[in-house]
C-alpha cells in the first residue's frame, strides 16, 4: 500500500476487511487503511510519520518482526505521541534504517516503546547515537541475542559509548558491526574487552564480563589492529579444547581500504610465526577465524593465509618482511 494522499481529504483503502499476517505500508497514512490488525506478525513500514508508527504498534499486538525505513516527524493531527511508553509483548525482531542525519523521529519512537521480548536488533544509521538506544535497552530490559549496527560513524571519543551499549547485552550471541570505514575506527578496544572476559575466573558468571555469551563476531575494519589482541581473545592454545571454554566460535574481520589508508594494511604482512601457529591451532579445533583483505590495487579479496604471504614490496614506498605461512605439520 503506497502513495496515499493526505488523511484529511484522501479516499479510504477498503479491503473488505481482510486479516493479513504480513503488511507493507509505504508513503501512506494509517487512518486511511481499513484492515483487521489482529493477525499481523510481520510488517515493513516505509516513510510513515512516527505517531502513526506508534499507533500501528498498538494495533498490531501480535507483531513479531518489524522493519522501519526512514520514519518521519510526527503529524499529531490524528494520533498523539503517548505520554508513557507502549509495551509490546510479542515483538522479537526490529530493523531500523535511517538514511539521513535527522534522528528526531527515531528518538521519539524508541522513547515511546518498551519491548521486553526483543531479541534481534538491527540498526542502520549514518551516526552513532547511543543516547537513543541506551535508555531504550534499559527500560525494555530485553535480552538481545543478535545485534547488527551498520554505517555508523564512530569517532575515537565515541568508542566508550558503543562499549557502554554492548555492556548492556549480556546475552548477546551474534554481533555484527560495520562502521563507516572511511572514519578509520579500530577494532582494538572491543578485542581487548573480549580478551579480558576470557581470563575471568568464572566465564559462566555474566556479572562484570563483556559479552560472555558471544558466539559470532563480524566486523568491517578501516584500520590495523594488534594481532596479539586477536590471539588473546581465544586464550591459551592449551585451553581451546576445554569443554567449559567460552562460546566464541566464529570471527570474521573484513578490511577494506579507503583513500590513503592502504598503508595501514601493511600490518597484515607483519605477523610473526607465533601468531601464525596460534591461528592454525585455533582453526584446528573447529573455531572459524576468517580475516579478509581487499587489495587496494587489484581490488581482489584475499583471506588470512593468502595475504600473510603477500610480498610487502608490492606496495610502493614501504618496507617490511615477507612471511611464509608454515604448514600444519610444522605447527604441530
Amino acid at each position: 500500500m503506497s502513495n496515499f494522499p493526505d488523511p484529511t481529504g484522501g479516499p479510504m483503502i477498503h479491503l473488505n476487511p481482510v486479516s493479513p499476517t504480513e503488511l507493507n505500508l509505504s508513503f501512506t497514512h494509517l487512518c486511511g487503511v481499513e484492515i483487521i490488525w489482529d493477525n499481523i506478525t510481520q510488517a515493513q513500514i516505509n516513510n510513515l510519520h512516527v505517531d502513526e508508527c506508534l499507533e500501528f504498534i498498538k494495533c498490531a499486538y501480535c507483531l513479531s518482526h518489524l522493519e522501519l525505513l526512514d520514519i518521519l516527524e510526527p503529524l499529531e493531527d490524528i494520533f498523539l505521541i503517548p505520554v508513557s511508553p507502549i509495551k509490546h509483548n510479542e515483538l522479537i525482531s526490529l530493523d531500523s534504517h535511517v538514511s539521513g542525519v535527522d534522528s528526531g523521529p527515531l528518538g521519539i519512537f524508541f522513547n515511546s516503546i518498551t519491548l521486553p521480548l526483543l531479541k534481534n536488533l538491527k540498526i542502520y544509521m549514518t551516526e552513532l547515537q547511543t543516547e537513543i538506544l541506551l535508555p531504550f535497552l534499559k527500560h525494555s530490559a530485553c535480552h538481545i541475542i543478535e545485534f547488527h549496527y551498520e554505517r555508523i560513524e564512530i569517532e575515537v571519543e565515541e568508542e566508550e559509548e558503543i562499549m557502554a551499549l554492548l555492556e548492556l547485552m549480556l546475552f548477546l550471541q551474534h554481533l555484527k558491526l560495520k562502521p563507516a570505514p572511511w572514519k578509520g575506527h579500530s577494532i582494538g578496544n572491543i578485542l581487548h574487552h573480549l580478551a579480558v572476559t576470557y581470563i575471568q575466573d568464572d566465564i559462566n558468571d555474566p556479572n562484570g564480563h563483556f559479552l560472555p555469551n558471544l558466539e559470532l563476531f563480524h566486523y568491517l575494519s578501516g584500520r590495523k589492529f594488534s594481532w596479539d589482541l586477536l590471539v588473546d581473545t581465544f586464550g591459551p592454545c592449551s585451553e581451546l579444547k576445554n569443554v567449559h571454554y567460552w562460546p566464541l566460535k566464529d570471527v570474521l574481520i573484513e578490511f577494506k581500504p579507503y583513500g590513503d589508508l592502504c598503508k595501514d594494511y601493511i600490518c597484515l604482512n607483519l605477523m610473526d610465526h607465533t601468531h601464525i601457529f596460534s591461528f592454525i591451532s585455533i582453526r584446528g579445533v573447529g573455531i572459524k577465524v576468517d580475516i579478509s583483505y581487499t587489495d587496494p590495487d587489484s581490488c581482489k579479496t584475499f583471506d588470512l593465509y593468502q595475504f600473510m604471504t603477500r610480498p610487502v614490496k608490492h606496495y610502493p614506498n614501504t618496507t617490511g618482511i615477507e612471511l611464509t605461512s608454515p604448514s600444519v605439520s610444522e605447527a604441530e
